[in-house]
């Protein structure tokens, strides 16, 4: 009896350990990559900014065949230092227009930004633009995602705009909405890919501006919270002239 306990613990024992690095252990990587850069790459000054676009782009690898599906909650993505915001200078949209009547109805003169996605479940991608709007207030951005295959899918993700600290000014900070994590219940998806643009100009004003940088590069990071309780942490850098 005692040897067929033993035995049986010793079995309960493998299979935890089995079964815990596959649900993914805090910590864990999911492989995200971040690319970013801004054009024109030219630092400015206080004395005469420069319009820039930033153009990010994340990939996550999807689980591997057998392994449980997990979806992102969280992102938060640090900016570099000298990088500057102007959405008071640019008329806004909401999250409440986006999600009754889509990006047509937000004011002309909203839109920052675009993009694309993919996301991935089951085996299936579904391919999505992305249509990015000043939101309410100086410090909102409002990332509007569309897919109609395999998944109908019209949600709005929000990113808050905060001070950061160190070599990065600014980080946006985005919830993706439960929905996006699982369009199907208990189905998990994937963003395996996020790629956007932001910026832009109206009346002579910049939504996004330069006025330096630090030893001539741009400082870029972002860390990532998944469902499956783990987190991914990514760093890059880009020229500066």
């Amino acid at each position: 009896m005692k040897k067929a306990a033993a035995l049986a613990a010793g079995v309960a024992m493998l299979a935890a350990a089995i079964a815990i690095p596959a649900l993914g252990a805090p910590g864990a990587s999911h492989g995200t990559v971040l690319t970013a850069s801004t054009s024109p790459s030219k630092k400015g000054k206080p004395a005469r900014p420069i319009g820039v676009k930033i153009h990010t782009v994340f990939t996550t690898q999807e689980a591997a065949q057998g392994q449980p599906g997990f979806a992102t909650t969280r992102t938060v993505v640090h900016l570099p230092k000298y990088i500057r915001f102007h959405g008071d200078k640019f008329k806004h949209c909401s999250q409440a227009i986006l999600d009754a009547s889509g990006p047509t109805a937000c004011p002309s003169g909203s839109q920052v930004g675009s993009g694309a996605a993919q996301g991935r479940a089951l085996g299936q991608t579904e391919n999505l633009t992305v249509a990015a709007f000043n939101g309410q207030g100086s410090k909102q951005l409002l990332l509007y995602v569309q897919g109609s295959t395999p998944l109908q899918i019209n949600s709005t993700i929000v990113g808050a705009v905060k001070a950061d600290s160190g070599k990065y000014g600014y980080k946006l900070d985005v919830a993706i909405p439960p929905n996006l994590q699982q369009p199907l219940t208990g189905v998990f998806a994937t963003l395996t890919k996020f790629d956007t643009t932001i910026g832009g100009k109206r009346a002579g004003k910049n939504y996004v501006d330069s006025i330096g940088c630090l030893k001539n590069k741009r400082n870029w990071g972002a860390d990532l919270t998944f469902t499956d309780g783990t987190q991914d942490k990514t760093t890059t850098t880009s020229t500066c002239t």
